[in-house]
């Protein structure tokens, strides 16, 4: 019991510590947005040129190996996407991912919660071929439309889970076991 209680409490903890990075790395990205319309409502930028501008700083964000930062607007069109610029400016309201979630709905409505929300989606990884769990962050940032979105893949989590668990099975065994 303790060894489960143990495994599953470390686990609680590494999603939790997950989903405060993905909401920091959200807030540092819209206000990206919100320092470039600053600009643009003080004249010193044109809202397109703002818009070109905060784009291409966030499309440079990343963080860990394999963490970057997309931007979609309540259309569902990709507005910005630094992994596969193919995607930009694309309608995704029908795209469905490998586990059938209509992923970009899902962003819509987790952008849309008071302060932002997660969802749940499965993605490959840049330069990979599986998809794998994944927990995305979505912000609205209102004045240009933009849900402002990063993710984290999961599939490590998972194996930590079952590694903790088998180790605290291991020292119960062997505990257990010791003549008392």
């Amino acid at each position: 019991m303790i060894g489960c209680f143990g495994a599953w409490h470390s686990r609680a903890q590494m999603i939790a510590d997950r989903h405060e990075q993905l909401k920091q790395l959200v807030q540092e990205a819209s206000s990206v947005a919100r320092h470039f319309n600053d600009l643009s409502q003080k004249g010193a930028l044109s809202e397109d040129d703002a818009r070109k501008q905060a784009l291409f700083v966030m499309s440079s964000l990343r963080f860990g190996s394999d963490g970057y930062v997309t931007v979609s607007d309540s259309r569902r069109h990709n507005v910005m996407h630094p992994m596969q610029p193919s995607l930009a400016n694309r309608d995704m309201s029908n795209f469905v991912d490998a586990a059938g979630n209509h992923m970009f709905i899902d962003i819509v409505r987790a952008g849309d919660e008071p302060g932002g929300g997660f969802f749940s989606y499965v993605w490959t990884r840049p330069g990979g071929e599986v998809a794998v769990p994944k927990t995305g962050y979505a912000l609205h940032f209102e004045p240009w439309d933009w849900f402002v979105v990063t993710g984290v893949y999961m599939d490590d989590v998972q194996r930590a889970f079952y590694s903790d668990l088998l180790q605290w099975l291991t020292i119960t065994v062997i505990l257990g076991g010791q003549p008392h």
